[in-house]
């Protein structure tokens, strides 16, 4: 295909790494692509969405010691009403935040990507959230079941969520305090 970006983002967060790898070595050989593409390390396997032949991304797997691009197999196809924007790997869950349709949305699978998909399911009509985008860290544990998010809108201050991967449960951990503010007298509706 035609060469998307001259350049990769390699994504790597080091404190959630489950195995010790030469890790540094496997990114050089990602690092060779002249497409966009990140990576997660997870195990003996890299984690790689890239939008190679995919304007909106797809989802590819790499194992350790096997990374030429022609042993990448694809675990979650590119869709064209679906952009697939990050990618957060843990021991016994993969979260995956698209956009569709106007919303940001929290794709909830097994590590497998296929298995067990559900979505993130929000209070509001119309909403934002902030996550784990590798820079800020707030998911640090790779064995955990909780994904810490910050959410909010027109009608919910800005909120810590932790939320249950196993079932999507929420439990709000703490909530901005705003002065004089009503939820109550506020309506939400997404057009």
């Amino acid at each position: 295909g035609a060469d998307v970006a001259a350049a990769v983002a390699v994504v790597h967060q080091r404190h959630r790494q489950p195995a010790q790898v030469d890790v540094g070595a496997a990114q050089d050989v990602l690092l060779a692509r002249r497409f966009a593409a990140a990576d997660q390390h997870r195990g003996d396997r890299f984690l790689i969405w890239t939008n190679e032949d995919a304007p909106n991304s797809r989802l590819m797997e790499a194992r350790l010691g096997h990374l030429d691009r022609r042993e990448w197999r694809e675990i979650l196809p590119h869709r064209p009403d679906v952009l697939l924007d990050e990618v957060s790997a843990f021991a016994e869950h993969l979260v995956i935040y698209e956009r569709a349709a106007g919303s940001k949305l929290i794709r909830l699978s097994a590590p497998d990507a296929v298995s067990h998909v559900r979505y993130v399911t929000f209070p509001d009509a119309t909403y934002s959230f902030r996550t784990d985008t590798f820079r800020e860290h707030m998911n640090p544990e790779f064995d955990t079941h909780r994904l810490r998010i910050h959410y909010s809108s027109y009608t919910t201050p800005d909120s810590a969520v932790d939320v249950d991967m196993r079932d999507g449960t929420w439990h709000v951990v703490q909530q901005q305090t705003v002065p004089g503010f009503v939820p109550q007298r506020y309506v939400t509706t997404r057009l």
